[in-house]
């Protein structure tokens, strides 16, 4: 976990200590007691520390004397940065600052009753040094997308494989960690993502590639951005990835004495068994076994897109009927590609996009050493796939496995290199605006989810 750090922050005004005085600063340099000022929320006690878990995080307390706003700023690369506004009843109150990296200074300073208070300095906690180093190898503010901020992903540490230990990390546009928490020894972190709540994390601990039990032991966390832990799923069989559903269920691809079914839990720890791809396999007289490297869920069609590796296949399962709607790749099916030269090979993270297409993240060829990502229009009246975009060839980049792409509301695409441990935006046109490297051939990257904001999930 991240060590625990805990700083006695000081206000300093001429030279003056005034560490958690309660008092505040007026616009023109005056003081006044937060207590008894003639404004409605008479804000006292103010303070600040680093969360004890979650070293970059900031939490912010004070006390209201009657219920109203108090506007909140703090200092990110030298600019101050205003936190969303609430109004809040009277009494202690609390606040999480989030995306701030580590290892960097800040400030805190807040407005009530029109007075500002002095400023709160200290600097986050040190980046744990089992993190590999990121570097940001190319950024263009003015071409990528403005609506991402941020990035959830996870990453096993320095110097490990691929059945880590692994990290849950959030990085920002410059490369930096500002969120992280550690999986626990025994367990890797694939396919982490915000929960549908807006307010917690769902964080795998995946135990089939650690302790070689065949998944047994494999489990949803229910994580608050505090990094405590709210709820716990248990998945056995879940070997690479998971969904959470409309519903709150969550879905996952399990492999049950060899062979791969397709499960959902509620949140009274009801399992449900919603289709068994080994028989499906067998009806179509198909040798392949089922191995799935992801699981999506299409909202369009309330149904879950599968990816399986095992078998160079895509499935659409319909959730209404119980039933897979339809297929694409190397198994026996109606559809065929229209050039087979766009043939996808040993695919990953395989979504439909808000436009219907299919985009995934495959090798070039079926021998090529380059990963690539593929987007396929699924033409129903020809039952072709029809590739309409795609991107890597030439660039000389292969990801064994994981890896997948991401299409913006922009228009612009992310992909996610895998195993390479690299993550690249690219426009339409196929040109490079941001570039991330995580380590190269020396690290793998589980999913990642691009992120807007991080307010709601500090609760603010």
């Amino acid at each position: 976990m991240i060590p625990f750090l805990l700083l006695t922050l000081a206000c300093t005004s001429n030279g003056k200590d005034t560490t958690d005085t309660g008092e505040t600063t007026s616009p023109d340099g005056g003081t006044a007691d937060g207590g008894t000022t003639d404004g409605l929320v008479g804000l006292s006690a103010l303070s600040a520390e680093l969360d004890p878990t979650i070293g970059s995080l900031v939490r912010v307390s004070w006390t209201q004397a009657g219920s109203g706003p108090v506007a909140l700023e703090y200092q990110l690369d030298g600019a101050w940065v205003a936190a969303p506004v609430q109004t809040r009843e009277a009494g202690p109150q609390e606040l999480l600052i989030p995306g701030i990296p580590f290892d960097h200074d800040t400030a805190i300073r807040v407005t009530a009753d029109g007075v500002l208070s002095e400023e709160l300095a200290l600097r986050t906690a040190e980046l744990p040094p089992s993190i590999p180093e990121l570097s940001l190898l190319t950024t263009d503010p003015t071409s990528y997308d403005p609506s991402v901020a941020y990035l959830l992903l996870s990453l096993n540490q320095t110097g490990t494989h691929y059945n880590g230990p692994w990290w849950t990390l959030i990085v920002d546009r410059q490369g930096r960690v500002v969120w992280a928490l550690e999986t626990p020894d025994s367990y890797s972190t694939l396919w982490a993502q915000p929960a549908r709540d807006g307010r917690s994390l769902l964080i795998d601990h995946n135990s089939f590639w650690t302790l070689f039990d065949r998944a047994a032991t494999s489990r949803i966390m229910r994580i608050g951005f505090d990094g405590s832990e709210l709820e716990q799923f248990d998945t056995p069989g879940m070997g690479h990835a998971f969904v959470e559903l409309p519903d709150g269920r969550i879905a996952w691809p399990g492999n049950v004495e060899g062979d791969e079914r397709l499960f959902t839990i509620d949140a009274k720890g009801q399992t449900e068994e919603l289709w068994d791809c080994g028989k499906f396999m067998g009806d179509l007289g198909a040798l392949e076994a089922c191995g799935a490297n992801s699981i999506t869920y299409d909202e369009a069609s309330d149904s879950v897109i599968l990816s399986f590796f095992s078998s160079e296949t895509v499935l659409q399962f319909d959730l209404a009927r119980g039933e897979p709607s339809r297929w694409f790749g190397h198994v026996s099916s109606d559809w065929t590609f229209a050039d087979p030269d766009t043939t996808f090979w040993w695919q990953h993270g395989a979504i439909l996009t808000a436009e219907g297409t299919l985009l995934l993240s495959t090798r070039r060829s079926e021998t090529a050493e380059e990963t690539v990502l593929r987007e396929y229009t699924l033409n129903e009246s020809t039952l072709q796939l029809e590739e309409i975009w795609s991107f890597g060839a030439g660039e000389d980049l292969y990801a064994p496995t994981l890896g997948e792409g991401h299409r913006l509301a922009g228009g612009n695409t992310i992909q996610n290199l895998g195993s390479y441990a690299r993550i690249r935006e690219v426009t339409p046109s196929g040109t490079v605006v941001w570039d991330l490297d995580l380590g190269g051939a020396r690290q793998f990257v589980g999913r990642s989810v691009p992120m807007s904001s991080l307010w709601e999930l500090a609760g603010g």
